[in-house]
């Protein structure tokens, strides 16, 4: 036989209300109506008084008893109900919070700690007691305690927020953390917050970005960041009509370095060299490892060609010095072409065409020298 689903009595929905005052009228009025056959005579309007007053008694207690009474076992029954489940969802939030990997804090309207779970002050290496001594703005790294205050006010003005912060661990390194933050107006303004620890997935984030942008054995920007720096720059200079200038640049003789003492050597000189270049420039300068031997230096918003050539030649200075590398002492020089813009070329193709063709004009003059690219004749 198929389970039968019997109804389950709800005496607060309106039919069964409505139902059990109908059944609580009639069964009065039937049994008034029977009284009213034992009772002598007597007029209308007492017989109507009478018969009002029975009603009133029998209706009275059998409400009482059918509706008000189970009405009220029901409303308690069911605040117990809500209650235990209440109290369950709490113990559950509260050992989930507990037991979670990710850290979790509550601080109040000034960003003042009121509590934490382990995993929270493992990620930062504090205690529960001195982090509850302490406020948001003393583990901020990225921002100040106004800009602080400023995104409290925004989480209480929104009521919700996900982004991402640094904080600083105790031993002082920073930790990335990708945080989901709530408030609640409840005693007095509450921010309920988990924090996820992401370090590691942004120093993974920076290692392919590194891969893609800067030269593996010198950590000089790549061909593919220097072009996107070169096309800045002359964007750059076509707004602001000012100069810039492009630097190629060959070690003279490097081949038989890496053949006579070995790659591992070579790589030594290569990463001195680079560390030379870094030196001769400014910050704002960029130096790309193209392939081998071979180095390009962007020089953007220049005067003239003259200030590229006073970079080079000091250039030509610094890597003229000896190399001192596990015992050996090399002597190596460089051949450097220069191109400008707008004098040489309006845009990457031409400007490091020609800067090319002037590094080989200074390896045909002997090599250890720059020259600047001149359509008809040399220029020192």
């Amino acid at each position: 036989m198929p389970h039968r689903i019997r109804p389950t009595y709800n005496p607060k929905s309106p039919q069964m209300i409505f139902f059990i005052i109908a059944v609580a009228v009639f069964v009065a009025e039937a049994c008034v109506m029977l009284l009213l056959q034992f009772l002598p005579d007597h007029s209308v309007w007492s017989g109507a008084l009478i018969d009002a007053t029975l009603l009133l008694l029998l209706i009275s207690p059998m409400l009482y008893f059918f509706l008000f009474r189970p009405m009220v076992n029901y409303i308690a029954q069911h605040q117990k109900i809500e209650e235990t489940l209440r109290k369950n969802e709490e113990e559950q939030f509260k050992l989930m919070v507990r037991t979670s990997l990710d850290g979790f804090m509550i601080t109040d309207i000034h960003g003042r700690f009121l509590e934490v779970n382990d995993a929270y002050c493992k990620q930062l290496g504090y205690s529960r007691e001195e982090l509850l001594q302490m406020y948001i703005s003393d583990v901020e790294a990225d921002e100040t305690p106004q800009e602080t205050e400023k995104h409290i006010k925004k989480i209480r003005l929104e009521g919700s927020d996900f982004f991402q912060t640094r904080q600083r661990h105790k031993d002082g390194h920073l930790v990335d953390f990708e945080v989901s933050a709530n408030y609640s107006d409840l005693y007095g303004g509450r921010f309920y917050s988990f924090l996820r620890d992401i370090s590691e997935r942004k120093e993974n984030e920076k290692r392919i970005y590194d891969l893609a942008h800067f030269d593996a054995l010198t950590s000089l920007p790549n061909r593919t960041l220097f072009r996107d720096r070169v096309h800045q720059a002359l964007n750059t200079a076509k707004r602001d009509k000012s100069r810039l200038a492009l630097m190629f640049l060959d070690l003279d003789k490097f081949k038989p370095v890496n053949d006579t003492y070995g790659h591992d050597v070579g790589d030594q000189v290569l990463k001195t060299v680079a560390g030379r270049l870094r030196e001769c420039v400014r910050e704002s300068d960029t130096i790309s490892r193209i392939g081998g031997d071979e180095f390009v230096i962007l020089l953007p918003n220049i005067d003239e060609a003259a200030d590229a050539m006073l970079v080079a030649n000091k250039i030509l200075h610094a890597l003229a010095l000896p190399f001192e590398l596990d015992g050996l002492r090399l002597q190596l020089s460089t051949s450097i072409g220069i191109a400008v813009y707008p004098d040489h070329g309006n845009n990457e193709i031409t400007l490091s065409k020609h800067a090319d063709t002037a590094m080989y004009w200074s390896k045909d003059a002997g090599r250890n020298c720059v020259r600047l690219y001149e359509p008809d004749q040399f220029s020192i």
